[in-house]
């Protein structure tokens, strides 16, 4: 009986795991879908607007719903946190404004006596103090404004794309956009992924930010072409869009 070689084993076992490593890609390449998109914003004047080098990030729906649950649990309690300490800081605001608006008709009718008593030392040093008490209110006026705005600015931030996009999940694959705003990712099949996406861009003195987290559902055929666009913004409300916003 004829003894097959070494070599010739060791040669067709290559082979066999060559022609297993191809098959395998195949499948792969096979079980996953090419989903190209689109990243622009439409102006008020009508005009497309591209945005390049956006970088798209496809995140498990799993992993999106435990970050959405949680950062939305923690939205919540410092939203209601931060209403208590509003509400304080509306009522001393009010007080400010009244004691503000007192000292002023103080100072007011010091300067009257100050002109009736022909400028008198008394009169002049009564009217000065007056004014130094009306100029403290009212620091503590704009001490108060500034205070409630912060508070306010703090809320809105708790409400707004973003907080959610702070620490967002790790992504299953991400690209970025070319120069004509366009981007291509392979996601595998019968799996919900969502798209996320932030872009900003500069309009005369003024920095318009975008943010989009879209769900996308890849399932028995190509979701065809993506556009992240005006109408599926996190803060328009948009039907596949990952959550609502307060566009702050």
């Amino acid at each position: 009986m004829k003894k097959t070689s070494p070599c010739f084993l060791f040669s067709q076992q290559n082979i066999s795991v060559f022609i297993l490593m191809i098959l395998l890609a195949g499948g792969c390449r096979y079980l996953q879908w090419k989903l190209n998109g689109e990243v622009f914003i439409v102006t008020k004047g009508g005009e497309n607007v591209r945005l390049g080098l956006v970088t798209v990030q496809a995140i498990s729906e799993d992993k999106m719903k435990e970050f959405i649950a949680k950062k939305s649990s923690e939205s919540k309690t410092e939203i209601e946190k931060l209403q208590k300490e509003i509400e304080k800081a509306e009522i001393e605001l009010a007080d400010a404004e009244k004691e503000a608006k007192s000292s002023e008709k103080e100072r007011d009718r010091r300067f009257a006596i100050l002109l009736n008593s022909l400028a008198s030392k008394k009169a002049d040093s009564y009217h000065k103090d007056s004014v130094k008490i009306h100029e403290s209110k009212l620091n503590i006026l704009i001490d108060k404004r500034k205070n409630l705005d912060s508070l306010k600015s703090k809320q809105n931030y708790y409400g707004s794309a973003a907080f959610y996009f702070n620490d967002l999940p790790d992504p299953i694959t991400s690209a970025k956009t070319d120069a004509d705003g366009r981007f291509t990712l392979f996601i595998s099949r019968e799996r919900r992924v969502a798209l996320a996406a932030h872009a900003s861009r500069q309009v005369s003195n003024k920095k318009e930010k975008y943010y989009w987290l879209v769900w996308v559902s890849l399932d028995e055929k190509p979701p065809g072409n993506i556009f992240l666009s005006n109408d599926n913004l996190t803060d328009v409300g948009a039907k596949d869009s990952v959550i609502t916003t307060n566009g702050y």
